[in-house]
């Protein structure tokens, strides 16, 4: 897939991905090279007994790189060969700091807590022992959740709960206050022009259509 992309370019912004056969898990991030020619990209394994929580946003942090050529290791880290090289020439990355894909690469997530929110919601419902924060200032500058923890078994039922999940029971819920209305329903679509004048932004539940 990151050859292809490196061969033959890859135009959209960005995308997060994830590769599942029966027995591994990967994380695949995207973007288009600097130059936009090309593409830069990373996957790492996501280890046995651990959740990841991908929530259109990159989530990779800390690669296995071997410092000296610069490459990834190809056990449980691959990226593109230049990988580091263009962000260091971009200047999204010095060579002195510990090297940290989303923080080089990320331009940001949209609504602040748009992707970030929704990943802690994950690892509340499924490695509640993380006690991971719900606030952060920048979710690209302040690394607030990792791109993944070991958790608890999870079943087919408890994967679809989560899928349907829009914070119940937690002061997000969106099945509560007046924006729920009579029937409490969680849905917030994108805003009308009224709404746009207000500073602000709705919850993004993981059952969110988009």
């Amino acid at each position: 897939m990151g050859q292809l992309a490196e061969e033959y370019g890859y135009n959209d912004a960005a995308e997060s991905l994830l590769v599942v056969d029966p027995s591994e898990v990967f994380i695949f991030h995207v973007t288009r090279a600097p130059q936009a020619v090309g593409a830069v990209w990373a996957a790492q394994r996501v280890p046995d007994g651990s959740v990841a929580a991908v929530a259109n946003a990159f989530t990779l942090r800390r690669l296995d790189i071997d410092n000296a050529t610069g490459q990834c290791d190809g056990v449980t880290s691959w990226c593109s060969a230049d990988m580091r090289k263009l962000a260091f020439a971009a200047g999204w990355w010095a060579p002195d700091q510990p090297f940290d894909f989303t923080h080089a690469f990320a331009d940001g997530t949209g609504p602040l807590y748009a992707s970030g929110r929704r990943m802690w919601r994950i690892y509340e419902l499924l490695a509640p022992e993380s006690n991971l924060p719900t606030e952060y200032d920048d979710y690209v500058l302040d690394a607030p959740y990792p791109p993944f923890l070991p958790a608890m078994n999870v079943t087919k039922i408890q994967a679809f709960g989560i899928m349907r999940d829009f914070y119940t029971g937690t002061p997000y819920a969106l099945d509560a206050g007046m924006a729920g209305g009579f029937g409490g329903t969680p849905d917030r679509w994108a805003p009308g022009t009224g709404e746009e004048l207000v500073t602000g932004s709705w919850e993004r539940a993981i059952s969110l259509y988009r």
